[in-house]
């Protein structure tokens, strides 16, 4: 299923609860998320520009869906949340590094 299409302007972030999601760009898939917890969707919501990449989930997944207007405050209000979701774009850069190096 279709999380996030690459190019949308739509500004809400998300959580993985559970399951599997595949992250691609140009049809090319470069990083995954596997870990429950994870956030991912920040960055559109965050700079305000379209999305970089597509979502799709790799089999049955969860996810819960949190709108993006609320990201700033939660990232001000929560600093768990903002240590996961850096966690989060860390082990993404590494992953698309790792795969771009292949």
């Amino acid at each position: 299923d279709l999380i996030i299409k690459e190019g949308n302007t739509d500004k809400n972030f998300y959580q993985l609860l559970q399951g599997q999601l595949i992250i691609s760009k140009n049809e090319k898939v470069i990083s995954e998320i596997t870990q429950p917890g994870e956030y991912f969707g920040e960055m559109s919501a965050l700079t305000n520009e379209p999305r970089s990449a597509t979502v799709r989930a790799k089999g049955k997944s969860i996810v819960k869906v949190f709108p993006g207007e609320k990201l700033k405050e939660t990232i001000e209000n929560y600093p768990d949340i903002s240590l996961r979701i850096i966690h989060s774009l860390i082990r993404r850069i590494n992953e698309t590094d790792r795969r771009l190096t292949q």
